[in-house]
């Protein structure tokens, strides 16, 4: 069943083909006339050295057991991937 099928009237028969074939590409790439926007991406590791103030690698924060630490720096990592229109934060497994 589609759940959209007005966005799938506005692509080409090439843009349908990508959605089969690949869905990542016409998501990270967006489309304007299908009403589908662009995909910015970053991991944590990006996010955390662009602006030069860095917090210590992820596996340091999290073997300090200290969680309201990792809360912390985690939340002002997502305001910087917010403030810099990432809207997909790839962060590190636990």
């Amino acid at each position: 069943m589609i759940k959209n099928p007005e966005i799938l009237k506005k692509l080409n028969i090439d843009e349908k083909i990508s959605l089969v074939a690949d869905a990542n590409t016409l998501f990270m790439q967006g489309n304007v006339k299908a009403g589908i926007r662009r995909v910015n991406t970053a991991s944590w590791e990006e996010v955390n050295v662009a602006e030069g103030n860095t917090y210590p690698a992820f596996g340091a924060l999290v073997n300090s057991w200290n969680s309201e630490l990792i809360s912390d720096v985690a939340a002002d990592i997502a305001l910087r991937a917010k403030k810099n229109s990432v809207n997909l934060l790839f962060t590190p497994e636990l």
